[in-house]
């Protein structure tokens, strides 16, 4: 860690630091400046809103961590010729400029015109410290990772106060280069920000996407939809343990909005929630060496990692109980990602999620440490277990409260009714809600998989035997899915079967494990053959090119019958790869297509849609933002809750002002600044003294509703004509949309 400088700035501060999401916009407001003032010195480097990683995670830091996009490079691998991704190391890529953005960014490329990280970095840490004293830059612009995905141009408004009325207070800065952050600190400790440098991409190969369970799991509607969010290559290397040609030229790939729709997916209250707490707080504790040292090289996100390993396990398991996570299993998940993280420490093996890096990619803040230093986190991790035990041992046994034994007794009738409507003619026993969800989790993962642009050497492509004419394209997409399904059984079977090397000496029979491997290597083998043959035989089946494939369920239901064919006809290699995955599928089609409508609506299509009108009608200039707020408030829950956040701020003088600046090196949205005090501060309020509460967002706030605000308002019944006021839930993210 190196100190750039010490700065105490005459910085113009809206809120007084009393309570922690007063001094998160403070920090927001210190950080914005300093992004805008680096963005004016050097074009290059300017960001039209930063993003917020740490709103929407389940496992926060006591850091605020930010990611401060280049939007001077386009997305890259979007179809622009000039800017593209190019594959790296597992969970990293490189950059490769052309043409003019190789002219304008000429001193940060590498002879092979590559984009040099390190150059990049070092002229913005440059920038960023000599702007520690900037008085530019407009209000904040601050988005969650899913909001910004929503941020599209002309759709999207932020809403702050107004600063003009507030004192003006004095802070000292602190600017600390580290080894992937670059480290804000504010004051004498009160807080710090962490900020990230990266480029908006696209996926070019399969290797750049992010690994997703297969279409049988219980959670892949939800990964096949969140895969598709925006990624981005962010100025961090590889660790030196990775040794790879050019890595000055190598950005780590992040994926923030796929990582907190899959938190979000959870509520607080569930047990994938409490664990997620209860290892953020066991972090904590570990981090001030509670029991015995302390530990240095594990990362949060390390432990969110172990976490979703084991959330994605507990889809696999047979019982329902276990499959959806009880919260009788909570203790039991605890210690087994414990277990996981002991492994992640003592041995070299693969702690990503989303890509399979190796641990020291998640090493904390970056840093570079030696083995020493993961084997004495391993020994504080036992410690700490032990410690576990001892006072477990001690203590009582908790009776299950009775929401656990309704919970538990569900779970069981739930397992009855399964088991009974499986059968061995399983595909007649779908029903059209089955069928339905099947197809849309298809069409979710060709589109995740087409947005990988240069995607061109899918395993799948291997099985096809010959190529389909143009007038057989929905023969094609039987055959596309189905050679998609067929690869995914036989590596699910491989992960579940894959013989392992004993362990002990005792046991070790190396001949034994040899045969074993070379006989599943050969089974492997003819599984492949024996699913070119069957999709051969798809293809040239006269009777599916007469099929009515305007129905897209009948599109799956052919799948499924041709799935349970093959493994009825051919017992020795199709069928003890295929029924396993083709059991785990009707489950969970049962399941989960019950509440597809459920999971549609969070999306809040229709609240997106009537912000995007909103937007585009003060962009255009034919729309008041006062009135045209007033009135959508009448139809939209987004528009309610602004308008109520308004009325609560009464304390503190604010009402709505609507004004139009540019933000950043273009016009794509407006901010509306509360200020003063107007008539508007009547809408649906009555005399009295009103509450104060405020979200942690109050700085800026897209006007995204997750689905948590929009369930609140539905769930209070309140009639959309009317005026009268509705309460606020202080509870509420209102800067987070949902999937």
């Amino acid at each position: 860690m190196k100190d750039v400088a010490w700065f105490s700035p005459q910085a113009a501060l809206s809120l007084l630091v009393e309570c922690p999401w007063e001094l998160e916009n403070t920090v927001e407001s210190l950080v914005q400046r300093i992004i805008d003032g680096a963005g004016q010195k050097d074009p290059r480097f300017r960001c039209c809103h930063l993003i917020a990683l740490h709103r929407e995670r389940k496992m926060k830091s006591h850091s605020l961590e930010y990611l401060v996009t280049l939007d001077a490079l386009s997305n890259l691998s979007s179809g622009n010729e000039e800017c593209t991704l190019e594959e790296g190391p597992v969970g990293y890529g490189k950059i490769r400029l052309s043409g003019r953005l190789a002219e304008r960014w000429g001193e940060f490329l590498l002879p092979t015109g590559l984009l040099c990280r390190d150059k990049v970095i070092e002229r913005w840490v440059q920038l960023v410290a000599s702007c520690a004293q900037a008085r530019v830059g407009g209000g904040l612009r601050v988005l969650s990772a899913r909001a910004a995905t929503k941020a599209l141009p002309y759709q999207y408004c932020y809403l702050e106060r107004d600063h003009a009325n507030n004192s003006k207070l004095e802070h000292r800065l602190a600017i600390v280069e580290g080894a992937a952050w670059v480290m804000v600190r504010v004051g004498a400790g009160e807080a710090e920000a962490k900020l990230a440098l990266g480029v908006r991409a696209a996926p070019t190969t399969p290797a750049t996407v992010p690994r997703c369970p297969p279409l049988a799991h219980p959670l892949a509607l939800l990964y096949y939809t969140a895969v598709q969010t925006d990624m981005y290559a962010v100025a961090i290397g590889p660790p030196s343990s990775n040794p790879c040609p050019e890595r000055q030229a190598i950005w780590q790939l992040w994926h923030p909005a796929f990582e907190a729709a899959l938190d979000a997916h959870c509520e607080d209250s569930s047990a994938p929630a409490l664990i997620a707490a209860a290892l953020n707080a066991l972090m904590d504790r570990l981090r001030d060496g509670v029991v015995q040292g302390s530990v240095r090289a594990l990362s949060r996100y390390a432990a969110w990692c172990a976490l979703r390993k084991r959330l994605e396990r507990c889809g696999w398991l047979p019982t329902a109980a276990a499959r959806c996570c009880a919260s009788t299993h909570v203790a039991h998940h605890m210690l087994l990602v414990l277990d996981s993280l002991i492994s992640v420490c003592e041995n070299k093996t693969a702690a990503g999620y989303l890509y399979p890096v190796e641990r020291d990619s998640l090493a904390r803040r970056g840093a570079r440490l030696p083995d020493a230093e993961w084997r004495a986190d391993a020994h504080c991790l036992r410690a700490y277990l032990t410690h576990l035990h001892a006072f477990s041992a001690k203590a009582e046994d908790i009776p299950l409260t009775p929401s656990e034994t309704l919970e538990l007794v569900l779970f069981s009738r739930w397992e009855s009714v399964i088991r009974e409507s499986r059968s061995q003619n399983a595909t007649a026993q779908y029903s059209r809600r089955q069928l339905t969800y099947i197809w849309r989790l298809a069409r979710e993962l060709l589109n995740a998989r087409n947005n990988a642009v240069n995607n061109n050497h899918s395993a799948f492509r291997a099985n096809l035997i010959q190529a389909t004419s143009a007038d057989e394209e929905c023969v094609e997409d039987v055959i596309h899915v189905l050679a998609i399904m067929l690869d995914q059984a036989r590596d699910l079977y491989l992960q579940n079967n894959y013989p392992q090397p004993m362990r002990t000496a005792e046991e070790v029979d190396r001949e034994h494990v040899t045969y074993r491997l070379k006989k599943w290597n050969k089974l492997k083998d003819y599984y492949d053959a024996s699913s070119a043959c069957l999709i051969d035989t798809v293809r040239r089946d006269p009777d599916l090119k007469k099929e009515d494939f305007s129905d897209e369920t009948n599109i799956i239901k052919n799948i499924l019958n041709w799935l349970y064919k093959g493994a009825k006809d051919d017992k020795k290699y199709l069928g003890p790869v295929l029924k396993p995955f083709l059991d785990s599928l009707y489950t969970s089609s049962l399941e989960n297509s019950m509440f597809l409508e459920d999971f549609d609506s969070k999306k809040c299509a229709t609240e997106h849609e009537g912000l995007k009108d909103y937007c585009l009608g003060v962009h255009e200039g034919h729309l008041d933002p006062s009135l045209g707020l007033l009135n959508a408030a009448k139809k939209f829950a987004w528009a309610k809750a602004v308008i109520d956040f308004i009325d609560r701020s009464k304390h503190v003088g604010t009402s709505i002002c609507p004004w139009l600046r540019p933000l950043g090196h273009r016009m794509d949205s407006f901010i509306i600044y509360m200020h003063g005090r107007t008539q508007l501060l009547a809408y649906g309020r009555g005399g009295g003294q009103m509450p104060s509460p405020a979200p942690p967002s109050l700085g800026s706030l897209l006007f995204i509703l997750s689905d948590r605000v929009v369930n609140h308002y539905r769930d209070a019944a309140i009639d959309c004509n009317s005026s009268s006021a509705i309460d606020f839930n202080p509870s509420l993210d209102l800067d987070s949309d949902s999937v």
